[in-house]
């Protein structure tokens, strides 16, 4: 929905402008919403990521019974409580690493697609 909504608040001057001198949907579409929506996609994959990994981790234990979301499981039914300890503190730090990408990359991509100058 975010990213559709990005889409949509293209300038409508903008795209009247690349419609005027003869560009095609394809051409608005890559010059006008697209660079409009990239904070949109971005404020999209900050919330998508950790659900994302909370996704894979309850599918792996339900589909498989193996894995991370599994080896909790099984830790903490033998109460090996610092093997519970050790994969929260991985799966920590693999959100937080996962979220670190997207914080660089968002101001490197943004930088490049705003039409702000750059401070």
């Amino acid at each position: 929905m975010n990213i559709a909504f990005g889409l949509r608040s293209a300038s409508p001057q903008a795209t009247d402008l690349i419609m005027a001198y003869g560009g095609t949907r394809l051409t608005v579409l890559r010059e006008v919403a697209v660079p409009t929506a990239m904070p949109s996609v971005f404020a999209s994959a900050r919330i998508s990521v950790p659900v994302s990994i909370i996704g894979a981790l309850i599918a792996e234990r339900l589909d498989t019974g193996q894995g991370t979301g599994a080896e909790i499981l099984r830790a903490i039914g033998g109460f090996r409580h610092d093997e519970v300890w050790a994969d929260i503190v991985l799966v920590t730090g693999v959100f937080i690493l996962a979220y670190a990408v997207v914080g660089v990359v968002e101001p490197l991509v943004l930088a490049r697609f705003s039409d702000r100058p750059a401070e």
